[in-house]
């Protein structure tokens, strides 16, 4: 598990890895709190030349209120959140994912 926290705003997030297929792939689904059908995966592919090739997909859709409050609120809460929070947010779970792994298997990664 994954979990995001904006202290001030009393926002939180959890991602939960849901399927994992082999050693190539991880797929983690976000709790419904800030989003709606959140999604991400990761894909590490062999190269030719004997590296591996990282590949991440996101998907998600803004959450959008049912009442006028409720669409004026999540509005806000769209634009307070720009696009390159999110780049923050997924090196973050790259991070976390990368420390878990080498604290499970005791052996740094890209080493």
């Amino acid at each position: 598990m994954i979990r995001y926290r904006i202290p001030f705003f009393g926002f939180d997030s959890e991602m939960y890895l849901t399927k994992r297929v082999g050693f190539e792939t991880l797929l983690y689904q976000v709790d419904e709190r800030l989003v709606k059908n959140g999604k991400l995966i990761f894909n590490v592919a062999p190269t030719k030349d004997g590296n591996r090739r990282l590949a991440i997909y996101t998907s998600f859709q803004y959450k959008k209120g049912k009442g006028a409050a409720s669409q004026l609120l999540w509005d806000g809460v769209r634009l307070s959140f720009p696009e390159f929070v999110h780049d923050i947010v997924w090196n973050h779970a790259l991070c976390t994912i990368k420390e878990d792994t080498e604290r499970n298997y005791g052996q740094p990664l890209g080493r």
